[in-house]
């Protein structure tokens, strides 16, 4: 897959990936054609991890996170807004890819990925590289203060992911689910920060409101 597009500019910050994985995070301008070599599922903001292989039935496939250790298969998520995570166990040789809106981050789906990475295939924490991709940022993630209760009753500490604007707040998702990844025992995070309501290259449904298009994020193991 030579498609620019699929690679950012800041694809430097993937460099821990070896060349063993295909891996992209995808705009607007990426081509459609490469979509149907990708398994995805139906996101239903959960914490549901699915397990897939090269003889999966994806057709009715929910959840929102996938798991695999088969090199060949593609594994993706959709997002417009919501944070897109890739994860890669270099000793083990098994990847993941996580949607995380904030349901799905309040929910652990982090948490969950890593544990059904660790139940699934022995996977080390300490061996697994993750790069949280393109997402809404701080600067224009507005929540109620419903949302934003349920978060700081979670979190110990929420000054530096959660702050009051007028009768709303403002939140950052990244940072959450980073902090969610230390939590499981991983510290190689790499964080692309591009919010994509910002940026015009990026659906987004905030900015854009219901019939959004979405970005594939994917990440695979190399026959």
């Amino acid at each position: 897959m030579s498609n620019n597009a699929m690679k950012l500019e800041v694809s430097k910050k993937l460099s821990q990936f070896d060349n063993n994985i295909e891996y992209g995070f995808c705009n607007k301008s990426t081509k459609m054609s490469i979509y149907h070599k990708i398994i995805t599922l139906k996101q239903v903001h959960s914490k549901l991890v699915q397990r897939v292989d090269s003889n999966t039935d994806c057709t009715n496939l929910q959840g929102d996170a996938l798991i695999t250790d088969t090199p060949g298969v593609l594994i993706g998520i959709y997002t417009a807004d919501c944070v897109p995570v890739l994860l890669y166990d270099k000793s083990k040789s098994v990847i993941g890819a996580v949607h995380a809106g904030w349901r799905g981050t309040f929910s652990d789906i982090i948490s969950e990925t890593i544990t059904a990475m660790k139940s699934c295939y022995n996977s080390d924490p300490e061996d697994i590289i993750s790069v949280i991709g393109p997402c809404i940022g701080l600067c224009c993630f507005e929540v109620d203060g419903d949302v934003a209760t349920k978060f700081i009753e979670k979190y110990e500490e929420t000054d530096s992911f959660i702050y009051p604007n007028g009768e709303k707040y403002m939140m950052d998702l990244a940072q959450i689910n980073k902090q969610s990844l230390k939590h499981t025992g991983v510290s190689n995070i790499e964080v692309i920060e591009i919010c994509t309501k910002c940026d015009l290259g990026y659906h987004s449904f905030r900015r854009e409101g219901a019939g959004v298009g979405r970005q594939l994020s994917f990440i695979g193991i190399k026959i």
